[in-house]
């Protein structure tokens, strides 16, 4: 995503949570919103559409929810600012910015194969002395690594996988 992009969903975010209430119960409320409205993001961001329009197809996604009346007038105000496509990355921000504040760091790890809890704990353990950070770890089994981990903390990537350093011996010998 373009710096700017990533600007404007912080700004999104940080009004978001600091609307009122704890930092949890907001980012969960935009969590959920984000799951619930990602099959409807391309509809509710066509430019043929009236806002009118994309309110009355909100409202109707919105009867089975029940979101709170902030929340409703926060995705209101995307779709007429034109950015209720960027809802999944400003609930990601939100959720970052949410869990910093609560002394946390997100972790993303990718691996070939399924990780013990033994293994996750130990990752978990080493990654907190790293940063500093109580870590708040997402664990993904990913068909496309030969073996080994990848781990995404914000902008830091760690690519311990074997596919990661095959292309880093390829690159090092062609050059």
């Amino acid at each position: 995503m373009k710096s700017s992009e990533n600007s404007v969903c912080e700004k999104y975010a940080r009004a978001f949570l600091a609307a009122g209430g704890n930092f949890a119960q907001r980012k969960a409320e935009i969590e959920s919103a984000a799951r619930s409205l990602s099959d409807y993001l391309k509809v509710l961001s066509h430019p043929c559409l009236s806002p009118d329009i994309k309110f009355e197809i909100l409202n109707k996604i919105n009867q089975s929810k029940k979101h709170d009346k902030y929340l409703d007038n926060f995705l209101r105000l995307l779709i007429l600012n034109k950015r209720i496509s960027l809802l999944p990355k400003i609930a990601q921000t939100a959720a970052e910015i949410a869990d910093e504040a609560e002394g946390f760091k997100r972790a993303d790890a990718e691996s070939r194969f399924d990780l013990s809890e033994e293994d996750i704990k130990t990752l978990k353990e080493a990654l907190s002395s790293a940063f500093g950070k109580k870590i708040r770890l997402t664990v993904s089994k990913k068909e496309d690594l030969i073996g080994g981990l990848r781990i995404k903390a914000g902008d830091i990537l760690i690519d311990g996988s074997v596919k990661g350093r095959l292309e880093a011996l390829k690159k090092k010998t062609l050059t």
